[in-house]
């Protein structure tokens, strides 16, 4: 599995950029603190994912020969 694509990686992620939209929000940065905040969440929505079973981030249309 890459390893970009562990639990701790992905989970690591989540929290720096949960710093950098605070950060953004302390500087009224609003649209650069939503953009962290989202990459927050979907990283810490994949480091879940991945810890009940890695198979949850396949694309599985890429494998199947779709564009």
């Amino acid at each position: 599995m890459d390893e970009s694509l562990s639990f701790e990686s992905l989970f690591e992620g989540a929290k720096k950029a949960a710093h950098r939209a605070m950060d953004d929000h302390g500087r009224s940065e609003y649209d650069e603190f939503a953009l962290h905040g989202g990459v927050a969440v979907e990283r810490l929505a994949k480091a879940v994912l991945v810890s009940k079973n890695p198979v949850y981030l396949l694309d599985t249309r890429h494998e199947q020969g779709e564009p």
